[in-house]
Order: C-alpha cells, then sequence, then structure tokens
C-alpha cells in the first residue's frame, strides 16, 4: 500500500472512523463465524445414521374400531331393608297352630286307618259267611241227594220183592198166617225171601258201584239226562269191557264217566253169580 502512495489513515479514515470500521468488521466476523458454527451443526445432524423403516401391506383395510363407548355411571345399590325383628307372641301363636294342624292330620289318619281295618274285617266276615253258606247249602244238597238215593234204591228193593213174590203166585200183603200151608208154598214163600235178600244185596251193590263212580268223574256243567251203560267185570271186580248202550245229552258227562271208569278198573267186590250190569248214571248239580 506504501508503493501505491497510500497510508493507513488513508482507507481508515481519522480515529473516529477507525474505530468504527472496526466495530463493524468486528461485528460482521462475529456473524460469519455464528453461521459456520451453524452450518457445522447442520452438517453433523444431517450425517447421522437413520433407522429402517419397517411396512406392512394390507389385502383390505382393517375393521375400524368401534368406538368406545363411555362407561355409564353405576349408581350404588340400594342397600336391603333391615330385618324386621320377629314377634315373640306370633311366633308362639305360629308355632301352637302348627301343633295343632299336625295333631288334625294324626287323627284324621288313624280314622282312616281304623275305617280300613273295619271295612277290611267286614269284607272278611261276609266272605267267610258266603262261603259257609255255600258250603252248608252243597252239603245239604248232597245229603238230599243220599236221601233220595237211598229211598229210591229202597222203593226199588220192594219192588223186586214185590214182583218175585207175584211171580211166586204170593200176596206182598197178606199177612204172614195165611200165606200157604202146604210144603210147597213154603218152599215158594223161602226162595222168594231168598231172591229178595239176593236183589236187595245187589242193589246195596249197585249203589255203592255208582258212588265209586261219581267220585271220580270230573264234571261241573248243567244237569244231564240218563247214561246207561254195559258193565262187564270178572269175580273179583275188575273191569273187562264197558258199553255206552244210552248216551246222555253232554257228551263231555259221557267221556267224563268213561274216563273215571278206566282210572277206577276194578268194581267194588260183586255178588255171587253177577258178571254184568247195565247202570243208568247222569249229573245233578
Amino acid at each position: 500500500m506504501t508503493s501505491l502512495g497510500l497510508h493507513p489513515h488513508d482507507w481508515l479514515g481519522d480515529r473516529s472512523a477507525r474505530g468504527e470500521s472496526l466495530r463493524a468488521i468486528g461485528a460482521s466476523i462475529g456473524v460469519h463465524l455464528l453461521l459456520v458454527l451453524a452450518l457445522v451443526v447442520s452438517l453433523h445432524w444431517s450425517t447421522e445414521p437413520t433407522e429402517p423403516v419397517q411396512a406392512e401391506l394390507w389385502s383390505s383395510l382393517p375393521p375400524e374400531k368401534p368406538a368406545a363407548r363411555p362407561t355409564p355411571k353405576t349408581e350404588p345399590a340400594p342397600e336391603p331393608p333391615k330385618p324386621a325383628q320377629p314377634d315373640p307372641e306370633a311366633a308362639e301363636a305360629e308355632l301352637a297352630l302348627a301343633k295343632k294342624k299336625k295333631a288334625q292330620a294324626e287323627r284324621e289318619q288313624a280314622e282312616r286307618d281304623l275305617a280300613a281295618k273295619e271295612k277290611a274285617l267286614r269284607e272278611k266276615a261276609l266272605k267267610e259267611k258266603t262261603a259257609k253258606e255255600k258250603a252248608d247249602k252243597e252239603k245239604a244238597a248232597k245229603e238230599k241227594a243220599a236221601a233220595q238215593q237211598e229211598q229210591a234204591s229202597a222203593k226199588r228193593l220192594a219192588q223186586q220183592r214185590e214182583a218175585e213174590l207175584a211171580r211166586l203166585g204170593l200176596d206182598a200183603k197178606a199177612k204172614p198166617q195165611a200165606k200157604g200151608k202146604d210144603s210147597e208154598t213154603k218152599a215158594g214163600v223161602a226162595n222168594g225171601a231168598a231172591q229178595g235178600a239176593r236183589s236187595g244185596r245187589e242193589a246195596e251193590w249197585m249203589d255203592k258201584v255208582r258212588a265209586a263212580i261219581r267220585g271220580r268223574v270230573l264234571y261241573k256243567g248243567a244237569d244231564t239226562s240218563d247214561l246207561s251203560l254195559v258193565i262187564r267185570f270178572l269175580p273179583t271186580g275188575e273191569i273187562t269191557r264197558v258199553l255206552k248202550k244210552t248216551g246222555s245229552n253232554a257228551p263231555a258227562y259221557d267221556a267224563a264217566v268213561l274216563r273215571a271208569l278206566e282210572e277206577l278198573q276194578t268194581l267194588p267186590k260183586p255178588p255171587d253169580g253177577v258178571r254184568e250190569i247195565t247202570i243208568d248214571l247222569r249229573h245233578r248239580n
């Protein structure tokens, strides 16, 4: 600058001007320094490494979350009312009423049980009475039938005796001292008496045969007509053949009688000389 012929005071000016120039230069330098500092800081921040960014691919948008509803405010539950204190008098009255009802129910049940027992006893007594009356009736019927059969046997025996005496020419109603005086008449009377006795024994034996057969007949039907049978047997009473001469009006009764004879097999021992009989049987309730 000196070579150019300029002095410092030429471009700096006077002292005051030089002071202002120096202050301006210092301020400019400070501003530049601040700019440089800001530039350095900016460069340092931009050069820091950034973190990797992850991304997800969606085929569709996720459903929107429902907006949260405001939770209603719950009011506190009211306090339960305090239980009323039991009334001692009411409780005692209720207990007494319950005992009374229980006693009434027990009394009614006892009365029902007693009535049921009395009814059962009456029914039992009625059944026993009915059974006894039925048994008595059956017994009376059997006794009546036996009496009738006995009367029929006696009547049949008397008829056979009268028939035999008539065959001999004797009067069955004549007094004993008027019945012939010669030996022939006496012999006839004796023979007739023997024949009558034989007929009586045969009639009694026939009654036994009927009773033996009826005791084995299993038939509970209605009354029947006469079943006429011819029975042949040995002197011991063993049955050899049974022939149905005339059937009754109930085939079931006839079959029951024939089964009874098959089971019986042997009749009561017959009188001497009897090998065959014709017997009539019928069912009567």
